[in-house]
Formats: C-alpha cells, sequence, structure tokens
C-alpha cells in the first residue's frame, strides 16, 4: 500500500468531507486500530469524539474476521492505523473499509494532547488514532491498493535486506571468532568473507595449519587458487 508522509498538525472541523472518499449514511463514525504482534486495540468513536466502543481481537484469522464485522457494524467512515501494511491493513483495505495511516513519531508526538503522562497505552492510542482521524482527516490521504508488481519488488527489497543483514552478522560473527582463535587470518584477504578467504580457513582453519605456509608457498598456494596479489592485503 503506497502512503504519502503528511504531518498531523492542526484540526479540521468534523463536517468536513475527505477527498476522494464518500461519508457514510448515518452519523458520522470513525475507528483507531493500535496495532501489535498478538493483539489489537480498537476504539470506535463518534462525531462529538466520544468513544462509542472499545474492544480487542486477536492477531489470528478469525481475530480479524471479527474486527472488520464488528467495524462494518459501526459503519465506520474511516480507520486509522500507525503501519501501512501487513496482515491488519490488507484485511480491512479487503474489507472495503477506508484506512488512513498515522505515523508512530506522530502518535508519539501527539500523546500530550491526550495525557498528561505520555506513556503508550494500546486502548488510549487507540482512541486518539480515532479521534485524530476525526479531527485532521483533510490532512491524511487514505492507502492506495499496490498493484501485483509493485507487491513483488517490496517482498524483493525485503528478502534482499535481510538476507544482507544476515551476512553482516555472521561476518562479525566470524572475525570476533578468528580475532581469538586466528588472528592471523583476519586482514589477510580484502574481504574477510570474500572466496579466497574462505577457501584459506578451510585449508589452513588453525594457526597450525597456517604455519606450513612460508612465503614461496603461500605465492604457490594462491596462484593454485587463482587469486593475484594486487587483490591481496599485506597483513
Amino acid at each position: 500500500m503506497h502512503q504519502p508522509d503528511h504531518a498531523v498538525t492542526s484540526s479540521d472541523t468534523a463536517s468536513d468531507a475527505t477527498p476522494g472518499t464518500t461519508a457514510p449514511d448515518g452519523p458520522l463514525r470513525w475507528a483507531g486500530v493500535d496495532w501489535s504482534w498478538t493483539d489489537h486495540a480498537v476504539c470506535v468513536i463518534d462525531e462529538t469524539g466520544a468513544a462509542i466502543e472499545r474492544f480487542t481481537v486477536r492477531h489470528t484469522a478469525t481475530g480479524l474476521a471479527r474486527l472488520v464485522t464488528l467495524l462494518h457494524r459501526h459503519n465506520i467512515a474511516g480507520v486509522a492505523i500507525e503501519r501501512g501494511d501487513g496482515p491488519v491493513v490488507q484485511a480491512l483495505l479487503d474489507a472495503g473499509l477506508t484506512v488512513f495511516v498515522i505515523a508512530s513519531r506522530q502518535v508519539t508526538a501527539l500523546r500530550s494532547r491526550y495525557s498528561t503522562a505520555g506513556n503508550k497505552d494500546d486502548r488510549r492510542d487507540a482512541y486518539l488514532l480515532a479521534d485524530v482521524l476525526r479531527t485532521d482527516r483533510r490532512r491524511l490521504t487514505p492507502l492506495t491498493v499496490d498493484t501485483p508488481a509493485t507487491l513483488g519488488l517490496r517482498m524483493l527489497i525485503r528478502a534482499r535486506a535481510d538476507l544482507v543483514k544476515a551476512r553482516v552478522a555472521v561476518h562479525n560473527q566470524l572475525r570476533a571468532h578468528l580475532l581469538t582463535a586466528h588472528p592471523g587470518a583476519v586482514g589477510l584477504f580484502h574481504q574477510l568473507d570474500g572466496k579466497i578467504s574462505l577457501a584459506f580457513l578451510t585449508r589452513f582453519p588453525t594457526p597450525r595449519h597456517a604455519r606450513w605456509l612460508s612465503g614461496r608457498r603461500l605465492a604457490a598456494w594462491l596462484a593454485a587458487a587463482h587469486y593475484t596479489r594486487a587483490n591481496t592485503r599485506t597483513p
């Protein structure tokens, strides 16, 4: 889903319509969903800002179905949430609900507007999201559904980021181990996790094995491994 980064800074009247959306028949009602990994706190408010219903749903298929059913029962005009993707957002969009994203940093900044404590509270944050949507929705833009190509690209980017993170972690772990057990191998080659470095560690896994090497033997081994001196860092 695509979400523009609009700041919520001031209030608008509740009678103004959100561009690109149609208000439902009957009294206006708004919802806020405080997302988490296990449970989602939900608050439904009316056009005056009074809480009509508060409930919690589990992060399961059954829980999300119950969430959608209850929101439709209230004829919600819009739903505010802190993230723009994931199963919760997808379930809301699939159900035909209009979803708005209010960034976490904005929620943090707005907590003092509703409580002097300013602490994280799921129920309070769910109300905060709903009420900010009620008062400031003209400054927000509804989420739009991404195309399959965009979804596929986003999945590839996330997969690559995960792989890079895992590689960096393994590299750091290998370096820390070698600094203790085999320090001579650290800095011998340009990249510790490069092909030639890993081949060297496979052939000479301990300092005892590496003592077999002399200047000529190292040069011969590098030549056999098709590695040039220009790519070798001098220890």
